[in-house]
Order: structure tokens, then C-alpha cells, then sequence
């Protein structure tokens, strides 16, 4: 439902009987306490429901611009996993023009909806759509569906959306008087109205609830009928099941990636800040919402200001699938600059948090180093102890290439006291010694010849 309140629901702690419907099914489904949105208007906060990712990613924040065609909708991973996909749209500002049919099998925009440039004010003159929205999705749950393939069907009502002008009995369900509410609600804000035209204007905007409420539990009883209905009442009585279990649905691992950056162009809350004092605080919120339990992983970051907040840290530039390009500067992605970061971060390991050196790369497509530097950089992995990360299909890999992902596995989360036997001599050390089940472990690197490793 376009512009819904959640204080307005009865399943909130409203007072009205607004939703009967809507309350039916959040009593046995999942009801989040804290939803909030994306944005202000109806094109980037529909966009990061379809794409989950914020306004400043997808770029659809202006009728007018065009957007980021680089974000995977849900439309499009639905479709790749064998959905049919349908979306029924009642707001304009959901037109395909807008990029929003992206990867919809069919995109009803034009049955219901005025024209994609249409005005404010024609938008708001639209009155009573929900029951013909959900008569359209009726015809694709009962008729026009594949029955081959499972549905997502996307229906957007519009109804609650300014003006407030719900049909009858439900125009006075709320308020007696016949007085209809003041036109161009958006505009409002600049004014003052008298408390009467407030109250019904309250009133009108919980009609159109109790109106679409009434649209959305047809909805519900034809999906329940369906052939299909049965697997999808079976999938929210799983889930209410669960819903009173406090460590189900919990994101327990985050990533805070680029901390490096911390804004430097920004104005912070409190100017006289600095860089790394915001960062901290940053990470201190995040910390606080998050939860002890919760495990974080800093990424690319300032060493100094994440101490003791996060559980575990990027120690490195970014690892690419080649060894070097002419011309990079000295932190470039890339295999040497991410060993030399490793061992010679490899100290912090244990003592600040847990060492992240990146993931392993060990594949044989889209991979553009030789089979002995991939070995090599198998070898830093495993020598490094720490986090391991896999980045690769392992039912595609080879006998070979699965055995250095064993080597690395076996290193993994162990505390391996990494030092280089050569640290003053060169920059990127090649002889590193670590710790392993009681013995000294050394490994030999040729990071200038042939790009290989030799352990002893």
C-alpha cells in the first residue's frame, strides 16, 4: 500500500478498526517492529524494495535521471531461479519508463494508472483503484498464471495515497459528517486548517485503509483458493512459527567495507571532529545497534580508530584474479601489494582482531594468474591463519586446485605467530616463518622470478 502509516494499523496499536485484513495476516506471519524507508517519495523507496540497496546505489532518485542499470532487481533474481514474474501497478510514478519492469515477465502500468508525466495533481484525483487492482490480480492468480512455474506477483495499491478521498460507506466509517476533506493534502503543510477539516482529513486517509483493507482480504482469499494457495499459506505458517524465536531472521556477520574514506568531502554532526574521531563514532554506533553478538568485519579501513570494535579486519588492499599491471601505484589491487600487507600487518592477529587477507582465489576461469602464482597466493592464505574466505564454485574446481583449498582450510582460525625471517632487508619479504601444531612452518616466495612458493 502507497503512503501506509504502520501507526494507523490496528496489528500497530491503532485504535480505529482500519485493518481487520491486513491484522488477520500479520498475526501469522512475520511483523517487523521498525521498517524505514528508503526515501522520501515513492520512486527511490520502491527502488530499494525491488534492488535492496539504498537510493545513492540505484540512482533512482529524480524522475528526470536516469538510474543505475548495474543493480539486480528482485524481479531478475526471481526470474533466474524459474519464477514467473508479474507486477500490477496503480501509481505512475511506478511506470516502466522509470526502469521499474525491469525483468518482469508482464508489467501492468497502463490499466489502472494515468500517464507517466502525469502531475501531482492528477495522480491525486485518482479515486477507488483497489478493487479493479485486485480483480487484475485475481485473473493472473485464478487464469493467466503459468502453472508450470511458481508466481511472484508484485501488486502496488494506490488508494491510501493522497487525496483522501475513499468511496462510499467508507467516506463516513470514521466521520459522520457528509464534509468532504480538503483537496491537495500535500500542499497542507504550508498552511493552517482548522481542527475540524483536520480530524475528517484523519478520517478520510482511514477510510482508504479500511477501503483497501477490504480489497487486500479478496486478494488473500484468492490466493488461498488457488492450486497453488496451499504452498503459500504452508510457507506463512513457517514462518509465524518462528516469528517469537529471538535469534531467528538476525543478521549475525556484517561488513563495513571502505572505511577509509570516511567521508572526506563531509560535514560532520559535530564539526570540530576529525576524520578518524567520525569514523570511531561511526563504528561505535554501528557496534551499539548491532549488538555484541553480532560479528563485524571491517574492510579497507584506518587501523587506529576500529580497535576494539570490530571482530575482525581486511589487512589488506583488495586481492584481483592477476598479479600486476604496468603502471599501478603502490597499494593497487593486487597480488604483491596484498602480500606485503599481510605479513607485515600479521602482528595484529589475535591482539586487535582477527586477520582478514582477503579470499581465496584458486579457480581456473576468469582467473588471470599462472598455476604457480596461484599457488603462492594459496600459500599466503594458509600461512596467514585468520579468517578464510572462498570465493570460488568448488564443485568446478579440479583435484589440484581443491587440494590447496584443504591447505588453506587446515590454517584457517589458527593464531600462526606469521613473521618475516627478511623484514629489514626488502619491503615485500619472501622468506615468512609461522607457527603451526607445535612447528615452525617457513616458506620461501619468489615474488620477483617465477611467482612460486617452496615450503620446508
Amino acid at each position: 500500500m502507497d503512503s501506509l502509516r504502520p501507526d494507523h494499523l490496528g496489528c500497530y496499536g491503532y485504535g480505529r478498526d482500519t485493518s481487520p485484513a491486513v491484522d488477520a495476516f500479520a498475526a501469522g506471519a512475520v511483523r517487523f517492529d521498525q521498517t524505514i524507508a528508503s526515501g522520501s517519495w515513492t520512486q527511490p523507496s520502491i527502488m530499494s524494495m525491488m534492488t535492496s540497496v539504498p537510493a545513492d546505489v540505484h540512482q533512482r532518485v529524480h524522475w528526470g535521471r536516469p538510474h543505475s542499470t548495474n543493480v539486480v532487481t528482485l524481479a531478475e533474481t526471481l526470474q533466474k531461479a524459474g519464477y514467473q514474474t508479474v507486477g500490477l501497478v496503480a501509481n505512475p510514478m511506478t511506470n516502466r519508463k522509470f526502469g521499474f519492469s525491469r525483468r518482469f515477465d508482464f508489467y501492468d502500468d497502463y490499466s489502472l494508472t494515468g500517464a507517466p508525466d502525469a502531475t501531482t495533481g492528477d495522480i491525486a484525483r485518482q479515486t477507488a483503484q483497489g478493487a479493479k487492482l485486485t480483480r487484475l490480480a485475481q485473473d493472473w492468480i485464478e487464469r493467466r498464471r503459468d502453472p508450470e512455474k511458481p508466481l511472484f506477483l508484485f501488486v502496488l495499491y494506490i488508494d491510501v495515497h493522497w487525496d483522501y478521498l475513499p468511496p462510499p460507506p467508507f467516506n463516513r466509517m470514521f466521520a459522520p459528517d457528509p464534509v468532504p476533506p480538503p483537496r491537495d493534502i500535500w500542499n497542507l503543510g504550508r498552511k493552517t486548517i482548522p481542527e475540524a477539516a483536520r480530524k475528517r482529513s484523519v478520517a478520510a486517509y482511514d477510510g482508504e485503509i479500511r477501503y483497501t483493507d477490504g480489497c487486500i482480504s479478496n486478494l488473500l482469499a484468492a490466493i488461498d483458493a488457488s492450486p497453488c494457495g496451499k504452498d503459500t499459506v504452508e510457507n506463512m505458517d513457517w514462518l509465524a512459527a518462528r516469528r517469537d524465536d529471538p535469534d531467528f531472521g538476525k543478521v549475525r556477520v556484517v561488513q563495513v567495507d571502505d572505511g577509509w574514506q570516511t567521508a572526506p568531502d563531509a560535514v560532520y554532526h559535530d564539526r570540530t571532529a576529525t576524520r578518524a574521531q567520525a569514523l570511531r563514532r561511526g563504528l561505535e554506533a554501528i557496534r551499539r545497534g548491532f549488538g555484541d553478538g553480532g560479528f563485524i568485519l571491517g574492510g579497507t579501513m584506518v587501523f587506529g580508530p576500529a580497535a576494539g570494535l570490530v571482530d575482525a579486519m581486511r589487512v589488506s588492499t583488495d586481492i584481483t584474479p592477476r598479479w600486476d599491471r604496468p603502471g599501478q601505484h603502490a597499494e593497487a589491487p593486487n597480488v604483491p601489494n596484498v602480500c606485503r600487507n599481510v605479513v607485515h600487518h600479521a602482528y595484529m592477529d589475535g591482539r586487535l582482531w582477527i586477520n582478514d587477507p582477503d579470499t581465496l582465489i584458486v579457480r581456473e576461469d576468469r582467473n588471470e594468474l599462472t598455476p604457480s602464482e596461484v599457488e603462492l597466493w594459496a600459500g599466503v592464505v594458509s600461512l596467514a591463519g585468520g579468517s578464510l574466505m572462498l570465493s570460488d564454485r568448488l564443485s568446478a574446481l579440479s583435484p589440484g586446485r581443491l587440494a590447496l583449498v584443504r591447505r588453506a582450510l587446515a590454517g584457517a582460525g589458527q593464531r600462526t605467530r606469521l613473521r618475516p625471517a627478511d623484514r629489514w632487508e626488502k619491503s615485500l619479504p619472501s622468506v615468512w616463518e609461522a607457527e603451526r601444531d607445535g612447528r615452525t612452518v617457513r616458506a620461501v616466495f619468489d615474488f620477483d622470478g617465477a611467482h612460486s612458493v617452496r615450503f620446508s
